[in-house]
């Protein structure tokens, strides 16, 4: 029977007309509230007090000095690999690749350290930086090209190279960079291709993050290179009839998002394992995707967000030694920030309504 004969209501999504940033903002937090309590009924399942996990997690990440310690250094990585993913997403660009981008930085840097002796720490650090920024950015150009000239779709292409990269670093650890004790890694990098430290662990890529926070920040919303790119990303008929290159933008953002992602890798091995091994990062390029959806696409704000998921990642590893939780469980937890944050976007565009 026809629902609207017989006076029958429907329920359905309507574009609201006007925004207001009280309600977004209680959104937001009904969205963070939810989470929580679907967080809360996995520990609940396995028979553990949500409170008393909550509390753990937050002090074991953020109010002990070495868990700490550890949100900070894995705020580096997180946050680099974001920058990659926002710059992408500046021109409406997918870049699924940081995590390859990364693995590639880290591995040519790595073989500088181990092959080529260049001196001091003065000259060696920004050349294995220079070196990370390099090859990431010509994993991410090849992304680039492909979308550019043959307009391949960069999500699948970036995807690929992911695997490329990765199993390139295996067969470097596993071959030609075996240590002599024949264990899957290479031997320790000297001292002067070690990045300083701060203050105990902590090395002074944090102090790198904010810089390069604060450098892209002004770059895409005070120059014209920025102004050209967010052009490009709402039109590609309004950048040309502008008189801008679409396709080496193109081009260009990608290579810049994979330099930022291959100096995170390069960070990561001089700053934390000081040697290359199989696996150089613990899926920081795709939990970077999560940071940069949920930080707005801002650069500053992402190393905000950053922080409070190196803290998720530290506190999962408390609980999988206090608790015996799997590994799989802080997986979860993104999960469900990512989806509930996602789906309350919908409901700050439109508006249920019966009709």
């Amino acid at each position: 029977m026809d629902r609207k004969k017989d006076g029958g209501k429907v329920m359905r999504l309507t574009k609201r007309l006007h925004k207001h940033r009280l309600l977004d903002l209680f959104i937001t937090i009904g969205s963070l509230v939810l989470s929580i309590l679907l967080a809360a009924s996995i520990f609940l399942f396995y028979g553990i007090n949500p409170l008393t996990a909550f509390s753990r997690m937050v002090k074991a990440a953020f109010f002990e000095g070495y868990g700490f310690r550890q949100t900070l250094i894995k705020t580096v990585p997180l946050a680099l690999c974001a920058f990659s993913v926002i710059m992408c997403f500046k021109m409406k660009l997918w870049n699924i690749g940081a995590e390859g981008q990364l693995y590639i930085g880290g591995l040519f840097a790595s073989i500088i350290a181990l092959r080529v002796n260049t001196g001091p720490a003065i000259i060696t650090i920004p050349l294995l930086l220079t070196a990370g920024a390099i090859t990431g950015g010509i994993w991410g150009f090849i992304a680039g090209y492909l979308k550019a000239k043959l307009e391949m779709n960069e999500i699948l292409s970036t995807l690929m190279l992911n695997y490329i990269a990765i199993t390139l670093v295996e067969y470097a650890a596993y071959g030609p960079f075996k240590g002599a004790d024949r264990f899957p890694y290479s031997k320790p990098f000297r001292s002067e291709a070690c990045l300083p430290t701060l203050f105990s662990d902590v090395h002074i890529g944090i102090i790198l993050v904010i810089i390069f926070g604060v450098l892209l920040h002004l770059l895409m919303e005070h120059t014209r290179f920025g102004y050209k790119i967010k052009v490009c990303g709402s039109s590609r008929e309004t950048a040309e009839y502008a008189g801008f290159n679409y396709t080496g933008n193109i081009i260009t953002v990608l290579f810049i998002s994979g330099a930022l992602a291959g100096i995170a890798g390069m960070i990561e091995v001089t700053g934390v394992q000081h040697r290359l091994q199989p696996v150089i990062s613990s899926g920081y390029g795709f939990t970077a995707i999560l940071v940069a959806w949920l930080s707005k696409q801002n650069f500053l704000f992402s190393i905000v967000v950053a922080f409070l998921f190196g803290g998720l990642i530290v506190s999962g590893e408390e609980l999988q030694i206090a608790m015996r939780l799997p590994s799989s469980i802080i997986g979860m937890f993104q999960g469900i920030l990512f989806i509930t944050i996602l789906g309350s976007e919908i409901f700050k565009e439109y508006k249920l309504e019966l009709k």
